[in-house]
């Protein structure tokens, strides 16, 4: 097995860099989750008045959309700040809990942009099946 990784007083300071725009982006997310989150209850309140259940249908997947896209990465980048943050004062435990807290981050937008990918492909194919069937 190799040598145990150090954390360098360089390697540190990068880390404390990186900390404050991985917090903006967080809060960036956050802000982004409530403007979507207002626009997904004004679907629903107008579905309710109208009485149109498409648009609380669509309320509702737009609530859920907006918790997968915006809500979720900015609660692990925020911890993943937080974590950069307590090294100084705990050492080892808060670097290794900083980077399991960036695993997790990439770990989801890896799962979501394969997912991402799937859904086009099969609304690519969706279009070309349809366009063909429809044109004949």
């Amino acid at each position: 097995m190799s040598e145990q990784a150090m954390l360098t007083e360089a390697g540190l300071q990068h880390l404390n860099k990186t900390s404050p725009w991985v917090k903006f982006i967080a809060v960036l997310a956050f802000v982004g989750t409530t403007i979507m989150l207002l626009m997904g209850l004004v679907f629903l309140v107008m579905g309710l008045g109208a009485g149109n259940p498409s648009f609380m249908a669509g309320g509702l997947l737009y609530l859920v959309i907006t918790l997968i896209i915006c809500l979720i990465p900015g609660i692990l980048m925020w911890r993943y700040s937080k974590a950069i943050g307590r090294i100084p004062d705990d050492g080892q435990p808060a670097l290794e809990d900083a980077l399991a807290r960036q695993k997790s981050f990439w770990k989801y937008m890896g799962i979501y942009t394969i997912v991402i990918l799937v859904i086009t492909v099969l609304a690519m194919l969706f279009a070309i099946i349809y366009g063909s069937i429809s044109h004949q």
